[in-house]
């Protein structure tokens, strides 16, 4: 009775417990805002020339994979669509300023409407002071987009619907990270890639995925499109270069010396890559890091702040690569031949294009989840350098591709809804459940 006694008192002392106890009720808070909110929306909207207020708050303009549901919402006489601009907050390297600035520029070229979410003089804008149109819905770039407190989740749910769409198509095994987080948790609605993500909300979320929407992956909608983007989008001054050469993407993860995924090959493989960048003139090289790296090698220690810069510069100024920065990289990737990663995401994002893909494993590789080990088997593999020349001069040089059939039937599994775009479902729902 006495070992009783000392287990119940030691399991509601713990942290855990009392954290879990904090965000149960923390989210019926959240979520019992939403009712009021969604019914001061929809009476607004019946006021002549009101319009649904919709606020994008992006930290990473990489992470911009809205671009199809942003230009429905600007065409529908019901929304008003805005990007709020921040600093990448969780970019210890660089100054807030200079992230900030950044992403400004990038959300600037593409033609977005932005508003500024940072001043130099006096930081972050509240969230009240920013606009005179006060939002009514907030889609954040992330589960954890590491904001100051006025565009925190509870500030945010004060006066607006908290709405998610997955920045990355979930292909990694960590399931409780996209799946169980706070954010999904507290969301008015997620919108999600396909039924087996629909399921696992269902089956992990604590609401039981009551919230969460199966639209597709809006990224894909460019891809649905009868003709490609001008590759000059893309390949600016150097496209010429890609006429008569294979484009192949080399797409590294940013996880090096991460204890957690463990994806990231770049240590073993950064040397490799820039030799045959040199030596392989008869490909084009696209470098396509993910956003992390950059600042996650001199975080980590693994290179310092100059060696980064000089590393990066070189894909920059060698005439048969490019360094693309850009969020539209499924509109590059249909340019491109091949691709070789040990990412996540892109393993389902370049099925859209049929082409080849090697994945370079990693033996500290967390694997993938249901979903992902699923289409994995449609890619060659790699663990060696000598394996990744083998690729370059039997499957992409020569064109002899064993799995192409094997990739058709994995893209049939990423691609929702069968016709239509996913924004279309995004914007018809928004549209539905407000008025």
């Amino acid at each position: 009775m006495q070992i009783n006694k000392f287990i119940l008192y030691r399991f509601f002392n713990s942290k855990s417990f009392l954290r879990s106890i904090f965000f149960y009720f923390f989210r019926l808070w959240i979520i019992s805002r939403q009712k009021h909110t969604i019914k001061k929306i929809s009476d607004n909207l019946s006021e002549q020339d009101c319009k649904v207020n919709v606020y994008f708050v992006f930290t990473q303009f990489e992470l911009w994979g809205v671009q199809s549901v942003y230009e429905k919402l600007l065409e529908h006489d019901q929304f008003d669509p805005y990007v709020v601009v921040m600093p990448n907050f969780e970019d210890k390297v660089h100054s807030h300023l200079q992230t900030y600035t950044e992403n400004m520029e990038k959300f600037t070229e593409i033609g977005v409407r932005a508003i500024p979410g940072y001043l130099e003089e006096s930081g972050v804008i509240n969230l009240d002071y920013l606009c005179q149109k006060k939002p009514c819905l907030v889609f954040f770039d992330q589960p954890h987009p590491v904001l100051p407190n006025s565009w925190s989740f509870f500030s945010v749910s004060k006066s607006a619907l908290i709405c998610y769409v997955p920045y990355g198509f979930k292909v990694a095994n960590d399931n409780q990270g996209h799946f169980n987080q706070l954010l999904h948790n507290i969301a008015w609605r997620i919108f999600c890639e396909t039924e087996w993500h629909l399921k696992q909300f269902n089956l992990l979320g604590k609401r039981n995925g009551d919230n969460v929407v199966l639209s597709g992956y809006p990224k894909f909608d460019i891809a649905r499109g009868n003709e490609k983007r001008d590759s000059r989008l893309y390949f600016k001054n150097k496209n010429d270069m890609t006429i008569e050469r294979k484009v192949v993407v080399w797409a590294p993860h940013w996880s090096v010396n991460d204890m957690h995924l463990g994806y990231s090959t770049f240590d073993r493989y950064f040397e490799y890559f820039r030799e045959i960048l040199c030596e392989r003139q008869e490909f084009f090289w696209v470098f396509r890091p993910h956003q992390r790296l950059r600042y996650h090698l001199i975080e980590s220690g693994f290179m310092t702040n100059n060696e980064v810069e000089d590393y990066y510069k070189i894909w920059d100024e060698s005439p048969n690569s490019i360094h693309y920065r850009g969020s539209d990289y499924l509109g590059l990737f249909l340019h491109t031949d091949a691709l070789i990663t040990d990412s996540g995401s892109f393993l389902a994002e370049y099925l859209v294009t049929n082409k080849p893909v090697l994945l370079l494993e990693s033996d500290n590789s967390v694997r993938y989840n249901e979903f992902g080990e699923g289409i994995v088997n449609s890619f060659y593999s790699a663990t060696s350098s000598d394996e990744i020349n083998m690729f370059l001069d039997n499957t992409i040089k020569t064109g002899i591709d064993s799995l192409k059939m094997s990739r058709g039937i994995s893209s049939s599994l990423v691609l929702y809804p069968p016709t239509g775009s996913s924004a279309d479902l995004i914007v018809d729902h928004l549209q539905q459940a407000l008025s």
